[in-house]
């Protein structure tokens, strides 16, 4: 019975398209970081690009956004 009430909101994730943007929790942070998808891993493994370095991030860490692509200094 607890499956019930557990799945009741639960919806799937947005597969997510190379660069899209999104936002990610670095490592060591609390607040959510503009990054740029970089390509899919696997079926729900990304690789994203945030303040010039690439992580690799499950999607249910990644949060799809409308934004802009944020300007890098690099």
């Amino acid at each position: 019975m607890n499956k019930v009430f557990d799945n009741k909101s639960a919806h799937p994730l947005v597969a997510l398209k190379p660069g899209e943007v999104v936002r990610m929790k670095l490592p060591g942070q609390h607040i959510w970081t503009p990054a740029v998808v970089s390509g899919e891993v696997a079926p729900i493994l990304y690789e994203v690009r945030a303040n010039g370095t690439v992580y690799r991030r499950n999607r249910r860490d990644l949060l799809h956004t409308k934004e802009q692509l944020p300007l890098d200094d690099d």
